[in-house]
């Protein structure tokens, strides 16, 4: 079965509008409930918080962001999603050294 979290969908919504702390906060909620769960899937939505991060540009955001860039590539290649892999790489390959 497919499980949506609602705090994905809420952390979308709140990146969305540059609401950038309640959206980390909902995409961290997701995370953690995707985790505990067992959803994989769920978890691409790291790719997501990566890009909200990158685009607040907090002190240690570029950091986090390419942790969860990793981790995004790690899931996309296990599971096979070619476009949401090319998505992570240029992404990773737009980012300083």
């Amino acid at each position: 079965a497919l499980h949506i979290s609602t705090d994905r969908l809420l952390g979308l919504l709140a990146y969305t509008m540059e609401e950038f702390d309640q959206a980390q906060s909902h995409f961290e909620d997701a995370v953690n409930l995707s985790r505990n769960a067992g959803y994989k899937l769920e978890l691409v939505v790291a790719v997501r918080y990566a890009e909200m991060l990158l685009d607040r540009k907090g002190a240690t955001d570029l950091c986090v962001a390419k942790a969860w860039l990793e981790e995004s590539l790690s899931i996309s290649t296990e599971l096979d999603m070619g476009p949401l892999k090319e998505r992570v790489e240029s992404r990773k390959s737009a980012l300083p050294a």
